[in-house]
């Protein structure tokens, strides 16, 4: 679980530094913003329930992280298709 974790955590963050360099302002976007908070408050539960042991509750919370990210990448590529 630590691994996909991890994982998670790499990719979430190159979303984020994406979304804070790219020119037009990723970051000024609500949507964007509520996405990256929601993904910002699903890694501390995945955190929390990794350190409690509770391999059932971390491997939803895991899936749930993983989807959020897609919903974020999709967003994001909306966006830039939108932009030009």
């Amino acid at each position: 679980m630590y691994s996909e974790l991890v994982s998670i955590i790499t990719s979430y963050s190159r979303m984020r530094q994406l979304a804070h360099e790219f020119e037009f302002g990723f970051e000024d976007e609500l949507e964007i913003k509520e996405m990256l908070s929601s993904v910002d408050k699903g890694i501390d539960r995945f955190t929390g329930v990794l350190q409690q042991d509770c391999m059932y509750t971390a491997k939803v919370e895991c899936l749930q992280l993983q989807l959020k990210l897609i919903r974020l990448g999709a967003l994001m590529e909306e966006k830039v298709r939108a932009y030009f």
